[in-house]
């Protein structure tokens, strides 16, 4: 288990080592645009959502 902001930073992590360009700060349910060169050199760009679903809060999963 973890915290939304350990969550984050793991995310942060991953896009760093695929070398993501992000146009804002990853945050829980936003979607976020995201740019990427593929294998052909081709630049391609991708939406990512991060969904962080409570241990402990109001709407946790028991």
């Amino acid at each position: 288990m973890g915290t939304e902001e350990e969550f984050i930073k793991k995310i942060n992590t991953s896009v760093q080592k695929y070398q993501l360009m992000m146009k804002d700060d990853i945050k829980n349910n936003t979607w976020l645009s995201c740019e990427y060169q593929n294998g052909h050199g081709k630049k391609q760009i991708m939406e990512l959502l991060l969904l962080v679903i409570p241990f402990e809060d109001t709407g946790a999963i028991c």
